[in-house]
């Protein structure tokens, strides 16, 4: 079997591809763990049990170190008849900030 260049560069393009979809798809559960998670403390539902990629950028923290800020939205429900917006922040590989809106407390 003869490989050019361009065939190892396909190769290589879609060895990346994989890898970058099996981590965000990962990553994707994990921040929907914490939005779970989230829902099942403060008694709320997680409706449609997902959450959606909302917004992807590359970001400086802190420390002056660069990451990837994932932030995913989901939707939950104070008693099954309203829904209110939620996001997860995730930078990196670590867990942001989970912001929820203003809803009313079950009875």
């Amino acid at each position: 079997m003869n490989l050019s260049l361009g065939h190892v560069a396909a190769f290589l393009l879609l060895g990346c591809g994989v890898a970058w979809w099996m981590r965000a798809s990962s990553l994707r559960q994990a921040a929907l763990l914490a939005a779970r998670r989230r829902c099942e403390r403060l008694d709320v539902q997680l409706l449609d049990q997902t959450i959606a990629l909302n917004q992807l950028r590359v970001r400086r923290g802190d420390n002056g170190r660069w990451y990837i800020q994932r932030i995913y939205r989901f939707e939950f429900s104070a008693d099954g008849s309203d829904r209110y917006p939620g996001t997860v922040e995730l930078r990196g590989a670590r867990q942001g900030t989970i912001t929820m809106a203003p809803h009313r407390m079950p009875e």
